[in-house]
Protein backbone atom coordinates (compact mmCIF):
# COMPACT_ATOMS: atom_id res chain seq x y z
CA UNK A 1 0.00 0.00 0.00
CA UNK A 2 1.24 3.51 -0.73
CA UNK A 3 0.69 7.05 0.42
CA UNK A 4 -2.14 8.64 -1.54
CA UNK A 5 -1.05 11.46 -3.83
CA UNK A 6 -3.10 13.94 -1.79
CA UNK A 7 -0.98 13.04 1.27
CA UNK A 8 2.35 13.80 -0.44
CA UNK A 9 4.25 16.98 -1.12
CA UNK A 10 5.01 16.86 -4.83
CA UNK A 11 6.14 20.30 -5.96
CA UNK A 12 9.54 21.83 -5.27
CA UNK A 13 7.76 25.05 -4.23
CA UNK A 14 6.07 23.14 -1.40
CA UNK A 15 9.37 21.63 -0.22
CA UNK A 16 11.04 25.06 -0.28
CA UNK A 17 8.17 26.61 1.66
CA UNK A 18 8.44 24.02 4.42
CA UNK A 19 12.21 24.50 4.67
CA UNK A 20 11.93 28.33 4.60
CA UNK A 21 8.86 28.97 6.78
CA UNK A 22 8.77 25.90 8.98
CA UNK A 23 10.88 24.60 11.84
CA UNK A 24 13.34 21.73 11.67
CA UNK A 25 14.65 19.15 14.11
CA UNK A 26 17.84 17.20 13.36
CA UNK A 27 17.94 13.52 14.24
CA UNK A 28 20.57 10.83 13.93
CA UNK A 29 19.44 9.54 10.54
CA UNK A 30 16.89 12.08 9.28
CA UNK A 31 16.10 15.76 9.69
CA UNK A 32 12.45 16.62 10.19
CA UNK A 33 11.08 19.93 8.90
CA UNK A 34 7.49 20.87 9.71
CA UNK A 35 5.27 23.72 8.59
CA UNK A 36 2.29 23.97 10.91
CA UNK A 37 -1.07 25.20 9.65
CA UNK A 38 0.10 25.24 6.05
CA UNK A 39 -3.40 24.51 4.84
CA UNK A 40 -6.45 22.96 6.32
CA UNK A 41 -6.96 19.34 5.49
CA UNK A 42 -4.80 16.29 5.84
CA UNK A 43 -1.13 16.33 6.67
CA UNK A 44 1.19 16.11 3.68
CA UNK A 45 4.58 14.43 3.66
CA UNK A 46 7.64 14.72 1.42
CA UNK A 47 10.89 12.76 1.52
CA UNK A 48 14.26 14.01 0.28
CA UNK A 49 17.17 11.68 -0.43
CA UNK A 50 20.23 13.39 -1.88
CA UNK A 51 23.11 11.90 -3.88
CA UNK A 52 25.29 12.09 -0.79
CA UNK A 53 23.44 9.02 0.49
CA UNK A 54 24.54 6.88 -2.44
CA UNK A 55 23.50 5.73 -5.88
CA UNK A 56 19.95 5.51 -7.15
CA UNK A 57 19.38 2.02 -5.74
CA UNK A 58 20.44 3.09 -2.25
CA UNK A 59 18.43 6.34 -2.38
CA UNK A 60 15.31 4.53 -3.55
CA UNK A 61 15.69 1.91 -0.81
CA UNK A 62 15.97 4.62 1.87
CA UNK A 63 12.99 6.47 0.38
CA UNK A 64 10.86 3.31 0.35
CA UNK A 65 11.74 2.52 3.97
CA UNK A 66 10.93 6.04 5.15
CA UNK A 67 7.71 6.15 3.17
CA UNK A 68 6.59 2.86 4.72
CA UNK A 69 7.42 4.07 8.25
CA UNK A 70 5.44 7.27 7.72
CA UNK A 71 2.56 5.40 6.11
CA UNK A 72 2.22 3.11 9.13
CA UNK A 73 2.09 6.03 11.57
CA UNK A 74 0.21 8.55 9.44
CA UNK A 75 -3.09 8.21 11.33
CA UNK A 76 -1.33 9.56 14.46
CA UNK A 77 -0.28 12.82 12.75
CA UNK A 78 -1.97 16.12 13.45
CA UNK A 79 -4.13 17.51 10.69
CA UNK A 80 -2.90 20.38 8.54
CA UNK A 81 0.88 20.20 8.82
CA UNK A 82 3.35 19.73 6.00
CA UNK A 83 6.27 17.46 6.81
CA UNK A 84 9.60 17.02 5.02
CA UNK A 85 12.01 14.22 5.93
CA UNK A 86 15.57 14.79 4.77
CA UNK A 87 17.55 11.54 4.92
CA UNK A 88 21.13 11.72 6.15
CA UNK A 89 24.01 9.57 4.94
CA UNK A 90 23.66 7.21 7.91
CA UNK A 91 20.07 6.35 6.89
CA UNK A 92 21.41 4.02 4.20
CA UNK A 93 23.27 1.80 6.67
CA UNK A 94 20.85 1.43 9.58
CA UNK A 95 17.93 -0.92 10.13
CA UNK A 96 14.32 0.07 9.56
CA UNK A 97 13.76 -0.17 13.32
CA UNK A 98 16.37 2.52 13.96
CA UNK A 99 14.86 4.72 11.25
CA UNK A 100 11.42 4.26 12.81
CA UNK A 101 12.76 5.10 16.28
CA UNK A 102 14.42 8.24 14.92
CA UNK A 103 11.20 9.27 13.14
CA UNK A 104 9.08 8.73 16.25
CA UNK A 105 11.49 10.68 18.46
CA UNK A 106 11.57 13.59 16.04
CA UNK A 107 7.79 13.57 15.64
CA UNK A 108 7.44 13.65 19.42
CA UNK A 109 9.90 16.56 19.74
CA UNK A 110 8.15 18.46 16.95
CA UNK A 111 4.73 17.90 18.52
CA UNK A 112 3.08 16.52 15.41
CA UNK A 113 1.35 13.56 17.09
CA UNK A 114 -2.35 13.89 17.79
CA UNK A 115 -3.38 13.89 21.40
CA UNK A 116 -5.11 10.66 22.32
CA UNK A 117 -8.11 11.20 24.57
Amino acid sequence: MRLPRAARLTKSVEFRRVRREGRSWPGRHVTLAVLFDAETGMSRIGIITTRQIGGAVVRNRVRRRLRDIVRLTRQRLKVGCWIVLLAKRSAASVTSDRLRDDWEQLAQRAGIWRRVA
